[in-house]
């Protein structure tokens, strides 16, 4: 959709160019005072004659003021066309939307920007004394007849030769908060479906009759009693000794379980030794010259 917004816009602008363009041509001509004899000249001309028509006589120059050749309907012409160019992309595009919340949201706020827009012109248009009756283009007419329901609230009074309309400044003025509190609004009741659906969606994923089980509660864990180690008396024979040898002292290392603590010793580790000496018993001297 992003895309598809993306060159609808490109279009309405491009075309848009195109016709500032000639517009632009036409103001250069004009303000070069090019003859009209010329191919080029004359075809801008019966060109941009229809796209000036609208906005014809909305401002009319007196004969001592700014040079003739300077044709203010084709400046008029440049800025109407851009931003009707603008107002039209944002009705159009505001349906380019994929949730129907957006659309609803972009399709209010282009009503409001239409109408403030109106608004604005129509007190722009009676400040510098442009009035439908005696304008002849077909634009003004139209920016009066689409604001007359903004009229008779309050009085208008002179300034300078036109009129300062109390009644569209205050009409414009309800429009804005309008917008404001309705733009809010639909906002917030965007946000609140986007919750209730992303409820809906989690609920819909878990079984309806879970095979739900009572947690068990974990159970104090009871240190087993520390149990004091023994004495292991080990008896070894040892080979005859001959008279006069030295008596060597064995000594063994015996494995000895250490007491167990919780979490101390993991099965199959290495236990401590302790080294046990061994003596040999007494020495036992036998008389070889045995009394008779």
């Amino acid at each position: 959709m992003a895309e598809l917004r993306a060159q609808f816009r490109a279009i309405i602008f491009g075309i848009t160019g195109v016709i500032v363009a000639f517009l632009i041509f036409r103001f250069i001509v004009d303000l070069i005072n090019a003859p009209t004899s010329n191919v080029l000249v004359g075809l801008i001309h019966s060109i941009t004659d229809i796209l000036i028509l609208p906005f014809a006589g909305i401002i009319i120059l007196p004969p001592t003021g700014m040079p003739a050749t300077i044709n203010i309907d084709s400046l008029l012409a440049m800025g109407g066309y851009v931003l009707i160019a603008i107002l039209f992309t944002e009705v159009v595009t505001a349906f380019l939307y994929p949730s129907a919340s957006d659309v609803i949201q972009n399709l209010v706020n282009s009503i409001f920007r239409f109408i403030e827009f109106t608004l604005v012109l129509r007190i722009v248009f009676e400040l510098f004394a442009i009035i439908d009756v005696t304008s002849s283009s077909s634009f003004v007419k139209a920016i009066y007849g689409l604001t007359i329901w903004s009229q008779g609230i309050l009085f208008r009074f002179p300034f300078g030769n036109g009129y300062i309309n109390l009644s569209a400044i205050l009409a414009l003025i309800i429009v804005v908060i309008l917008d404001s509190v309705t733009g809010s609004f639909i906002k917030s009741m965007a946000i609140n479906s986007k919750q209730v659906t992303t409820t809906t969606k989690t609920t819909n994923n878990v079984p309806l009759t879970p095979p739900w089980r009572p947690v068990p509660q974990a159970l104090p864990v009871q240190a087993a009693p520390i149990q004091q180690p023994q004495n292991i008396t080990i008896n070894i024979p040892l080979p005859q000794m001959q008279v006069g040898a030295q008596t060597p002292i064995q000594q063994i290392f015996i494995p000895v379980p250490m007491p167990v603590q919780p979490g101390a010793v993991q099965p199959g580790a290495i236990l401590p030794t302790r080294v046990v000496p061994i003596l040999p018993p007494p020495k036992q001297y036998i008389d070889s010259n045995p009394v008779n």
